[in-house]
């Protein structure tokens, strides 16, 4: 079976014979985990700096992310995941943005996810992390995507604790 991973950081595993046959990415936020709370975070406070000077138009996301940070105006915002909610809620008013960002974290999942399906290794796919857990805008392009490659009826799972399925492999 599968698991695709999406919280603080991402990471897609591919699972054959109760050992982890093939991973993709979950390098760290410096070199990839595409797709996660930190990814969507970062780009949504770039976004927000972007519009801030002038490189980008005006975004929902701003006004956001500066009454979280209590900020008016011209500080050093940083990056963290703290603010990959602030996406989701920006898009739930169809702030232009904050709708690039969220597509922008599902394409990244569902191509990190591709890299290690194969036809040849049936199973369920196991959503699990913060992000997809919480954020259907997320983890349905992905279950999508999996089932274009799997079949119609391949099985995606959504879970709020992967730990008991992590410590089952540890086991084994």
């Amino acid at each position: 079976g599968y698991a695709i991973v999406s919280g603080t950081g991402a990471c897609a595993v591919r699972i054959r014979g109760l050992g982890i046959d093939a991973t993709c990415d979950g390098l760290g936020w410096l070199l990839g985990d595409g797709g996660s709370g930190f990814w969507i975070g970062q780009r949504t406070v770039r976004s927000v700096a972007a519009a801030l000077d002038g490189r980008a138009p005006t975004t929902r996301l701003t006004d956001l992310v500066l009454a979280d940070l209590g900020i008016v105006l011209e500080t050093d915002l940083g990056t963290h995941g703290r603010f990959a909610p602030l996406a989701f809620e920006a898009a739930a008013t169809g702030d232009v943005e904050a709708v690039a960002i969220v597509r922008g974290a599902a394409n990244a999942l569902t191509s990190t996810l591709a890299t290690v399906l194969d036809p040849e290794t049936a199973g369920p796919l196991v959503l699990c992390g913060s992000i997809l857990a919480r954020q259907p805008s997320i983890a349905d392009p992905v279950a999508a995507a999996f089932r274009s490659v799997m079949g119609a009826d391949a099985t995606a799972i959504p879970v709020t604790d992967g730990l008991p399925g992590a410590a089952v492999l540890a086991l084994r």
